[in-house]
Parts: C-alpha cells; structure tokens; sequence
C-alpha cells in the first residue's frame, strides 16, 4: 500500500505512520506531512506531542535508504539503485 488511504483505516498498535493534516497545509515551514503513532490519541513519533489537528489520510512509512531491492540494468546483470546503496 503506497497511497494515502483515509485516516480511520490507519492502523492503531503503536507503529509509526505518515499522515496528512489539511489544518498545517500552507505553512511556510511544511507541517501537513507528518510521522505519527497512536498512543491513546494521535500523537507525533519524534516527541510524543498530541497532535492539535486532526490527520484526514495516512500511508505506512517508506522503506529506509539501502533496503531496496537490486534492479536490472541494461547489460541484464543486477544492479544496485543509486539511492539504494551496494548490492550484498
């Protein structure tokens, strides 16, 4: 799942999320794409803070940097993303 799904299907055990608040949109430092969890409430993941808005869509976290799979290059052989790192 790779797109914004409505925010009463986010998942509530705890793990991190990004999520979209309408509410900070427009701000000039961006504030409407956020990592939250619930924690008897939404709060945010990086401080605990109950969140003052509420989120409307989520969507789970990217994989990290380096955990990607390898791709085929032209040649055939696998190749390692750019932005994934070396092959192992």
């Amino acid at each position: 799942m790779d797109r914004w799904q409505p925010i009463n299907t986010a998942p509530r055990d705890g793990r991190t999320i990004l999520a979209y608040l309408p509410a900070n949109a427009g701000l000039p430092t961006r504030q409407d794409v956020v990592a939250i969890c619930w924690a008897e409430g939404w709060t945010t993941a990086y401080s605990g803070a109950c969140l003052d808005t509420e989120p409307t869509y989520w969507m789970p976290l990217p994989d990290p940097p380096g955990t990607g799979e390898p791709h085929a290059g032209k040649d055939g052989q696998q190749q390692a993303d750019i932005q994934t790192g070396p092959l192992h």
